[in-house]
């Protein structure tokens, strides 16, 4: 689930934009909520859209909103 790589990278895993996007792929072709948008904006947009998108993948699941304080701190494009 995406949840689960947002959490890795809170843990401390470390971060490769590449990889996440791939993961985040790999979940769209199995029909995971938002995973296209996620990817979309990662694929055309800025920091701030892949953010937007994450966190709304976090409110849409009713997820921790710590979480989404968390991802608006990070880059995910780099």
């Amino acid at each position: 689930m995406i949840i689960d790589l947002i959490q890795d990278r809170q843990a401390g895993a470390p971060y490769n934009a590449k990889q996440f996007y791939n993961q985040v792929m790999q979940y769209f072709a199995t029909g995971s909520p938002n995973a296209q948008e996620i990817a979309e904006a990662m694929d055309n947009g800025t920091n701030d859209h892949v953010i937007y998108q994450l966190c709304r993948y976090i409110a849409d699941n009713n997820y921790s909103n710590h979480l989404a304080v968390y991802v608006d701190g990070q880059d995910w494009l780099n």
